[in-house]
């Protein structure tokens, strides 16, 4: 269900519009992957003058995802992974139209991958110790980890903005954006991850609609990650996690300038953010 009463579908400067999704997937369905999913967002645009040139516009975005039995199944796996839900299916935050101090879907539950040679060069591992997991992976540089979004099960997000004119094609903004990301019931196990991110940005008047940039900036985030890595046995690739989890701060060890631009994120999109 989809209703939508602002004034300007790129651009608005008053209204509102309102989103609510209801999903429901299971052997009757057909499906594979069996769950029930609920999610809603709500935008708003209030107007401070009578040319509706200065505006405070405010969204909110909720949401919950349940597996359902028969997954496993269904999908010829293991019973023990009768949780387990469709990557596209979990929920996710951190982008340009969402909390501007993150990269596209990396605020939220999240493992880290590294190359295993990585590990026995840097970490001084053993193939035997990726083998069983004993590896600890605090060793290794924290630049050879790859973030990668595991995404949660449910969410919640809101953001604030106020714009304002500069010119008459440019239009400045101050903004905070917030989420909290619940962990995902699934085998990887990880946190929920909540973070507040304030920024600032401009907006130029072009014909296709307002170019946006914007920029946001993100908290000092240490995070406990779980670490998933590969070996080779037999001839075939087999993904290992690995018992120990890695202390993870992208910033940590850097220069002041290089922990200054790393909390940095800068967005460029056409349209506003809501």
């Amino acid at each position: 269900w989809f209703s939508d009463r602002s004034n300007d579908p790129l651009a608005p400067t008053s209204g509102y519009r309102f989103r609510l999704d209801l999903e429901h997937a299971s052997a009757a369905t057909l499906a594979d992957f069996r769950y029930n999913r609920a999610s809603a967002e709500a935008t708003g645009y209030y107007p401070l003058d009578l040319h509706r040139r200065r505006v405070i516009a405010g969204r909110l975005r909720a949401g919950a995802v349940q597996p359902l039995d028969g997954t496993a199944a269904a999908l010829g796996l293991d019973d023990a992974l009768r949780g387990l839900l469709h990557p596209r299916k979990r929920f996710y935050a951190g982008g340009s139209r969402s909390v501007r101090g993150f990269r596209e879907n990396q605020l939220g539950p999240r493992v880290l991958t590294i190359n295993p040679n990585v590990l026995i060069e840097e970490a001084g591992c053993t193939e035997a110790g990726l083998r069983d997991g004993t590896c600890d992976p605090n060793e290794a540089p924290v630049e050879d980890f790859q973030p990668r979004p595991a995404g949660g099960s449910n969410v919640v997000e809101a953001s604030v903005e106020y714009r304002f004119p500069v010119t008459n094609v440019l239009q400045g903004a101050v903004f905070v954006d917030a989420a909290r990301v619940g962990a995902s019931p699934t085998a990887l196990e990880t946190h929920s991850v909540m973070a507040i991110t304030p920024g600032f940005g401009v907006r130029y008047a072009s014909p296709a609609g307002p170019v946006r940039v914007d920029i946001g900036i993100r908290p000092r985030l240490r995070e406990e990650l779980m670490v998933l890595t590969e070996v080779i046995e037999d001839g075939e690739r087999r993904l290992v996690r690995l018992d120990t989890p890695r202390i993870y701060d992208p910033l940590d060890g850097g220069s002041f300038l290089n922990q200054v631009l790393g909390r940095i994120r800068l967005h460029l999109s056409i349209g506003e953010a809501f």
